[in-house]
């Protein structure tokens, strides 16, 4: 053997041992490694693996807080929250219950790729909480995500940060999410998630943005049966005064014209409208209805709403004038008198291959 070649086979072996070296010495203890291992368990349904590098109740119930939070929070600018005070108690005190259950559904759908629980239901908050964890892990999209990428992961000795995006196949939307890992007895354990109010963002973006491509040909029908006239003197209208008999209170009064431009009589309609101020942040958001519109026939349509002085954003809106407020005005169904109705959805449908709620 020549020297050339013996020096040649020294360098290659030197360079699989360094390899070999780096991957058993670095590549393997690395969060990114981890993640991939623990990405694989998943695929082939290894629920122990899981178990044992994923802290469960750590992670469910972050996810259980912040989406807790997140739903109570205001939203867009505005200070109205979404639920009343008691409610969201309600919320906390029942978290003792979902978190089992929740985690028992998690190692489930990793079997089956189903929610369902296999054991029975013998007490009431078990029940409870299962309904509720149920709920949840559809309102995040739990059934629906898969894998799609692994960003950036920063370690910072025993602790890491990884990026990973996840795909909404409901949706068709991939979705960021960020995981706080840990390292214990030397392997690392996805232990939270971190930020994911912006994953419940990025969701409720994307759920806006499918209903609305859903509900295009709908709001075209409606559009062609009824309108909300917008010019000249059957333009909307609105004004705030004082409650007769409370002078510290305030209403907002709104006072706008539905006409039937289509061909058959509408039995019954309802609607939302919210209210703006000049700076364009909604600062009020209510329901209206109205009956009995003939073909060619208009109805004048007059409400007052009272405006709490204990929410923030409507406490805003009674200092104004009705001079300056701008309302947007959304129809949610119509009801003919020959029975047909269009409906528009308001949330999606489980299984979009179904038949979903619309026109009959």
């Amino acid at each position: 053997m020549s020297t050339k070649l013996k020096v040649l086979l020294g360098a290659l072996i030197l360079l699989a041992a360094a390899l070999l070296g780096f991957y058993f010495g670095y590549w393997v203890r690395t969060p990114k490694y981890a993640l991939g291992q623990l990405q694989e368990a998943i695929n082939r349904h290894d629920t122990a693996y899981v178990e044992e590098h994923i802290d469960t109740d750590r992670l469910f119930g972050k996810i259980f807080d912040e989406t807790v939070t997140w739903e109570f929070s205001p939203r867009d600018g505005s200070g109205q929250t979404r639920m009343n005070p008691a409610l969201k108690e309600y919320m906390r005190s029942i978290r003792p219950v979902v978190i089992p259950v929740f985690t028992g559904q998690a190692r489930n759908f990793i079997i089956t790729g189903r929610l369902d629980t296999d054991g029975p239901v013998d007490e009431d908050t078990s029940e409870r909480g299962y309904h509720l964890a149920r709920e949840m892990a559809y309102k995040i999209g739990m059934p629906n995500l898969t894998f799609s990428a692994l960003g950036g992961v920063e370690s910072d000795g025993n602790v890491a940060i990884a990026t990973l995006t996840v795909h909404d196949r409901q949706l068709d939307a991939d979705l960021p999410l960020k995981l706080r890992m840990e390292r214990k007895d030397g392997q690392w354990v996805v232990t939270e998630t971190t930020d994911f109010p912006s994953y419940l963002k990025a969701r409720r973006k994307a759920i806006l943005e499918r209903l609305d491509k859903l509900n295009a040909p709908l709001r075209e029908k409606i559009a062609r049966a009824v309108r909300i006239e917008e010019k000249g003197d059957k333009a909307p209208v609105f004004s705030i005064r004082e409650i007769e008999g409370s002078p510290n209170l305030s209403e907002l009064e709104a006072v706008f014209t539905l006409s039937n431009i289509g061909d058959k009589e509408i039995i019954s309609l309802s609607g939302t409208l919210s209210v703006a101020d000049p700076s364009g942040i909604e600062r009020f958001a209510e329901s209206f209805e109205a009956n009995s519109i003939r073909p060619g026939q208009s109805v004048t349509v007059h409400n007052a709403w009272p405006l709490s002085p204990y929410i923030p954003d409507q406490s805003i809106l009674a200092g104004r004038t009705g001079a300056n407020l701008k309302g947007v005005f959304h129809i949610q169904y119509v009801i003919f008198s020959d029975g047909s109705s269009i409906t528009l959805m308001d949330t999606l449908p489980e299984d979009e291959g179904t038949e979903r709620r619309g026109d009959r």
